[in-house]
């Protein structure tokens, strides 16, 4: 063992198990923490951050107003450089907790292993009454961001904490679940997680994240089986019942199916049937069969959409006739075509004239329907018989709508990633590649950004040796040099990627957007006490209320935005069941922006309740105008997508939103 692991571990077991006592300074203890964005100093401070002036931001940290070094400290939560550890690590002696606090959540933040040892030394065992809980919940879950196994160990063992210790425990259940999601998991921390989630004593933010560990970690759950069905059957909470109908799935466990089948007939909220569905497409599918297929039926078109998925996944060959059958009956235009793509997929290659006729079925419909959404559903379904490559190339390079050339291009990535490919074309599959090569430079020629990173992404499977194709990679070369940047960010990452993988000796580079678009602090002035967001959908109306303390520079672009008119007009395109809606772009299929990015804000806002209002990105600071709406609670986008809204009134109508819905935004 290096003597740097034997220091750790000293520090872990002096801290958990001893205490360590924080050293203090000569700051003001009982000063306050005060955010307000109307002071100057505050304001220059975060223009700091929003052009990521790192020395600036660790001069600040030294301030002698707390509220300064506390929002530098927030600052590198977002800003993120391997710079920040050491003068972080200084701020956790400050005598304020919230300081000390937030210099721990964004240690967090940094990604860097070196942060590990500090933030364990400066956990406070001994602190009984309290004066520094914000700050040993921060370190708790700062240590599963950055953490080793060792780390994981311990912290998934304490034994000592009580129910009524909410932030001890929720720092521990969240920095559980940041292991997970770094795929570091151990019985232990499982173990823990169980108790949590069926314990009702404990406080519902610590079981609501303990749930969703066992939702989302890699871990068999066979064996806890009963203790979770036991506690699921009596939940009343239905963003519990989400989680755990998930968690129930990965019990192995006789009589699970059939207890989550009953509860499918029998649960009223429909983001908790989408999970239960979920939930039995991980059990034994003939058992959850009829469970499916009845889902089909369903009122509500995420849980039909969702239960055509799992049956695109699991179903046999023997269900592809009543799958066919279905798809036909069918009046939902996007359930109908996962229908025929899952009837396409599970008919046997022997019966070529009945795969054929479901693949002609298929392409009646993109020819009589209007609707660019479900067309584009439809070409998506098409991918499951890769002979219809040819016609995808053709809607790609067409004169069909964005979205529907959008869809074409996934289509064509969709075929292109089908295991046993070259076997499935045989002594063919060279003309198609190189037909396939060909389509991928008149994209690159073409120009359409969404396209173009698309085609990259096809590029860059490494199965297909698509470098074999091309004598130059000139032709990408060219396109990343006409792309519109900011802009086009997205694309320009994608071609990057594709260039490194067709030329081992390139190496991807992905610089961070410069700086382009000042935050106008007049806006934020501007901003009266209570103002709100009205969408007005065909849905009906969403009302937004604006966190522009927490993310102020979005929240100024947002009102900008809506002040300018931009988003009327603009559609949802991207629905998730049971995760997220999503819109706002000016292209109506995910890709594109406007001619600036703006920043990451990264302050500790969780989204722990469904209707949260956040940020898409292709990576951190290239967020310009797109934003989603949370179904339910989404723990694993803590602190990488920026929160600036919450939904105040109108989630029936964000539940109820299909793709290409449009959007008025005003206000109020």
């Amino acid at each position: 063992m290096t003597r740097r692991w034997s220091k750790v571990l000293f520090a872990l077991a002096l801290c958990v198990l001893a205490g360590c006592v924080p050293v203090s300074n000569e700051l003001d203890a009982d000063a306050e923490v005060v955010v307000d964005f109307n002071d100057p100093s505050q304001r220059a401070l975060y223009d700091a951050q929003d052009r990521l002036l790192v020395d600036t931001l660790i001069a600040y940290l030294q301030h002698e107003r707390p509220e300064l070094r506390y929002l530098a400290a927030r600052g590198f939560a977002s800003v993120q450089s391997d710079r920040a550890v050491a003068p972080l690590t200084q701020l956790l002696l400050d005598p304020i907790d919230e300081v000390r606090a937030m210099a721990a959540y964004a240690l967090g933040q940094q990604d860097d292993a070196d942060a590990q040892e500090p933030l364990l030394l400066a956990f406070d065992a001994r602190d009984t009454l309290g004066a520094y809980a914000k700050t040993n919940s921060a370190i708790l879950e700062a240590v599963g961001k950055i953490g080793d196994s060792t780390a994981l160990k311990s912290l998934a063992t304490i034994s000592t904490y009580r129910a009524t210790d909410t932030l001890l425990a929720l720092g521990q259940a969240r920095g559980i679940y940041r292991f997970a999601l770094r795929n570091l998991t151990i019985p232990e921390g499982t173990q823990t997680m169980i108790d949590r989630a069926t314990d009702r004593s404990w406080p519902r933010e610590v079981r609501l994240m303990a749930a969703h560990y066992l939702q989302r970690a890699d871990v068999d759950l066979t064996g806890f089986g009963e203790s979770l069905l036991k506690n699921y059957r009596r939940e009343l909470d239905p963003q519990l019942r989400m989680a755990l109908a998930r968690a129930l799935g990965k019990a192995k466990e006789p009589g699970i199916a059939e207890a989550l089948a009953s509860s499918l007939r029998r649960e009223k909220n429909a983001i908790a049937r989408v999970e239960i569905v979920r939930g039995l497409g991980q059990q034994p599918f003939e058992i959850v069969r009829p469970a499916l297929l009845g889902a089909l039926r369903d009122e509500n078109p995420l849980v039909r959409e969702t239960a055509a998925d799992q049956l695109r996944e699991h179903a046999t060959a023997q269900d592809a006739g009543l799958l066919w059958r279905t798809a036909r009956d069918s009046m939902d235009g996007i359930a109908s075509a996962k229908l025929y793509a899952a009837a396409l997929r599970h008919m046997p290659i022997s019966l070529q004239e009945y795969r054929r006729y479901i693949n002609y079925e298929l392409r009646r419909g993109y020819g009589e329907v209007e609707d660019p959404y479900i067309r584009a559903a439809i070409l998506r379904a098409l991918a499951e018989a890769p002979w219809n490559y040819r016609f995808l190339v053709q809607e790609a390079l067409g004169d069909a709508s964005t979205v529907e050339r959008t869809a074409a291009s996934e289509a064509l990535n969709a075929i292109a990633r089908q295991p046993g490919l070259p076997r499935y074309f045989g002594t063919s599959f060279p003309t198609v590649k190189r037909e396939l090569g060909d389509y991928a430079e008149q994209v690159m020629d073409a120009g359409d950004a969404g396209q173009m990173a698309l085609v990259a992404e096809m590029l860059a499977i490494p199965e297909l040796n698509f470098q074999t194709e091309f004598e130059t990679l000139d032709f990408i070369r060219i396109a990343k040099s006409k792309l519109q940047l900011p802009r086009e960010t997205e694309t320009a990452y994608a071609l990057e990627d594709a260039l490194a993988a067709l030329d081992r000796r390139y190496e991807a580079r992905k610089p961070t957007p410069g700086y382009n678009h000042e935050i106008n602090w007049d806006i934020y002035r501007s901003l009266q006490p209570g103002l709100v967001v009205e969408l007005e959908t065909s849905r009906g109306r969403i009302t937004i209320d604006l966190l522009e303390e927490v993310a102020p520079g979005t929240v100024v672009n947002f009102v900008q935005s809506v002040r300018n008119g931009f988003y009327n007009g603009k559609r949802f395109h991207r629905i998730v069941p049971a995760f997220v809606t999503q819109g706002g772009g000016p292209r109506g299929d995910g890709y594109g922006s406007l001619d600036y990015t703006i920043r990451s804000e990264l302050a500790p806002a969780y989204y722990d309740d469904a209707g949260y209002v956040g940020m898409a990105s292709a990576g951190r600071h290239t967020e310009g105008v797109q934003f989603f709406f949370t179904h339910q609670p989404t723990p694993h986008l803590d602190g990488r997508y920026t929160i600036f809204g919450r939904v105040a009134e109108g989630m029936d109508a964000v539940l109820a939103l299909r793709p290409g819905d449009d959007m008025r935004v005003r206000l109020r």
